[in-house]
């Protein structure tokens, strides 16, 4: 099982997509953590019963702008949000990972910004992070999703730093060149890992 981390806007995204495209199993973390926020799932009430119901829109869904707006104003607010949703995504990863398992995969990628912070590196056999250098960074998240540059420092600064990453991981993607650069690195890996065999 292989780990996929990194900032915001170091394109994990594109990472997982380049291996999705190959046929391996991409579990989104943030994909998933949508999933479990829809109205009346268990995340999404634990969330209205912690923040109030000024965190949801007028149809009932979790307002996103309006829950980010609370926990990057505060940090204890985003440290209670991570106390909830981490320990909830992470038991539904272990159970996908576990169906998989069945399926006869022997290796899928984890896709998660928060891979350390919510405790999802244990599920991992190696870690790969993706960097890219921070104007690169701001400058796509800002195209993207229309927040301010402060905005996107304020998220930056709230996951661990790419230092830190750096030290921890088993391999670095750089994704802060060309598309095809980023590709042919990527085409490395994918065939260090047996060309789409399924290895550990």
């Amino acid at each position: 099982m292989i780990g996929i981390v990194g900032g915001i806007g170091s394109g994990k995204s594109t990472v997982a997509g380049y291996f999705a495209a190959r046929g391996v199993p991409v579990l989104d973390a943030d994909a998933i953590y949508h999933e479990l926020t829809l109205p009346g799932e268990a995340c999404w009430q634990a969330l209205v019963a912690a923040f109030g119901r000024g965190i949801l829109a007028p149809d009932g869904e979790l307002d996103r702008p309006a829950l980010a707006k609370v926990v990057f104003a505060d940090d204890k607010q985003r440290a209670h949000l991570n106390e909830i949703t981490h320990p909830i995504v992470r038991r539904e990863i272990v159970r996908r990972l576990e169906l998989l398992r069945r399926s006869g995969t022997k290796w899928a990628l984890i896709d998660a910004p928060l891979l350390y912070e919510g405790g999802l590196d244990s599920l991992c056999d190696q870690v790969w992070g993706v960097f890219a250098p921070m104007e690169t960074r701001i400058a796509r998240v800002m195209q993207r999703s229309g927040l301010t540059r402060e905005q996107v420092i304020g998220r930056m600064n709230s996951q661990m730093a790419d230092d830190q990453l750096a030290e921890r991981v088993n391999h670095r993607i750089d994704n802060g060149g060309t598309l095809q650069e980023t590709q042919a690195a990527l085409h490395t890996l994918w065939m260090e890992a047996g060309k789409g065999e399924e290895t550990a």
